[in-house]
């Protein structure tokens, strides 16, 4: 299983808004890092990116714990914890990720005051 599909079936549909935020969060900070006159714009973007992240794991979190309990009945027993077990899962890795993409962004803003 690549890595890929692993956060895909890890952090569920929120993966498809926080992948491409990761990969802009790594890609921004390393130009910020290598260039000596990194432009304006790459310091805003990962500003916003990293205001937004947070808020899509959370949207994950709360997407994963509703999928989990609209689908409950008491009746069918394991199988449905097994499913709402795992979509708990889902909705905790949503959010660790979103809060990782944040951390990650935070980095270019060390020393400054907001």
């Amino acid at each position: 299983m690549s890595v890929y599909a692993w956060l895909l079936a890890k952090i569920g549909p929120t993966f498809f808004f926080l992948f491409p935020m990761s990969i802009m969060a790594v890609a921004f900070l390393l130009s910020l890092l290598l260039l000596k006159n990194p432009p304006a714009y790459l310091k805003t973007l990962l500003y916003y990116v990293k205001k937004i992240a947070p808020q899509v794991g959370l949207l994950g979190s709360v997407l994963g714990i509703a999928l989990g309990l609209s689908g409950m009945e008491l009746e069918a027993g394991k199988k449905v914890l097994n499913r709402l077990v795992q979509l708990l899962g889902t909705a905790y890795f949503s959010t660790l990720y979103g809060i990782s993409i944040f951390l990650l962004c935070s980095l270019a803003f060390i020393g400054e005051e907001n």
